[in-house]
């Protein structure tokens, strides 16, 4: 019975997803959200475009270091036409960015890379830019300290209006930026943690880390930017600040393997987060729709080939 229950299991999550899009555009309202797109700012919409380009381009060029920083080498053509690939394969099919991954995964284990650490790049990989996005809340938070629109956050945190989240704000960036190291320094000392302190005995671990935090902090600094300017399209006045905030748990939730490409889950976590900042449903539904659609057009690339000449590059 069990058996027999999953396919009516699967087909119920794939259905929805989409319903779940529906619902969140229909709940905002279909002619709003219509009108919202007729007056969108075209100039804000291709800077949007623009920012999500580099992103993308700087988050192939991390995992290509985290890769050989795993032991294998591949160029920076592959990583780009693979990372493309699994990006356009991520916007449009079940499992938000999960598909995507193991489509990476499965492009380096043909490139000759073992299949456990082939793995472990794009666990890696995703974990730094999901940590990285974290960082950058923290750096909102404590940046826009004296914005106006941080009371619902003084209010969700049980402290008084016009309490200064700065303090707050710098602590938890620290601890974002330092527990990794902190573990990783204690992992490879007690020689514990598995498979994850062997990687640690690798060449240059601090290095490695302190690489990646930058990129992830780059690459993420490009996406928040990417939907800052979706958000100015459609006449949102969100402070940048708030936008990086807020854009660590609408980021997750479009992550999780639940939806197509993050389709409606992203949707209806804009409208949640941005409704406490004043932002009305139909340009939080539209802007958010916009940033989803950045992926759609840059899917194109997905096409490019990926390059046979460095297959079997090696492995150390």
């Amino acid at each position: 019975m069990v058996g027999a229950a999953r396919p009516w299991q699967n087909a119920a999550r794939l259905a929805a997803a989409p319903l779940l899009l529906a619902g969140v555009v229909w709940l905002a309202g279909p002619a709003a959200v219509l009108d919202a797109v007729r007056r969108a700012d075209g100039a804000w919409l291709l800077a949007g475009l623009a920012s999500s380009l580099v992103f993308n381009v700087l988050s192939a060029l991390r995992w290509r270091h985290l890769v050989q920083w795993l032991g294998h080498e591949v160029s920076a053509h592959w990583a780009l036409a693979v990372n493309f690939r699994a990006m356009a394969l991520g916007s449009v099919l079940p499992g938000a960015t999960v598909g995507g991954d193991l489509l990476r995964a499965w492009h380096l284990r043909g490139h000759g890379c073992p299949g456990a650490a082939a793995g472990m790049s794009v666990v890696l990989d995703r974990l730094s830019g999901l940590w990285m996005l974290w960082a950058l809340a923290a750096a909102g938070l404590a940046a826009g300290a004296a914005a106006p629109g941080l009371q619902p956050f003084q209010r969700a945190l049980g402290l008084p209006a016009g309490t200064s989240l700065a303090p707050l704000g710098l602590g938890a960036l620290g601890a974002v930026l330092g527990l990794p190291l902190a573990l990783m320094t204690t992992w490879r000392a007690s020689g514990r943690g598995g498979g994850l302190a062997a990687l640690l005995r690798r060449p240059r671990p601090l290095q490695a880390y302190a690489w990646q935090a930058l990129a992830s902090l780059g690459a993420q600094a490009f996406s928040v930017a990417s939907f800052a300017c979706a958000a100015r399209a459609f006449g949102i006045g969100v402070p940048m600040e708030l936008i990086a905030i807020t854009a660590a748990p609408i980021f997750l939730t479009a992550s999780l393997p639940i939806s197509f490409g993050g389709w409606g889950t992203r949707e209806l976590a804009t409208v949640a987060a941005w409704s406490a900042l004043g932002v009305a449903a139909p340009q939080a539904t539209s802007a958010s729709l916009a940033f989803g659609g950045y992926a759609l057009v840059q899917a194109v690339l997905g096409l490019m080939a990926v390059p046979q000449a460095d297959r079997r590059a090696g492995t150390t």
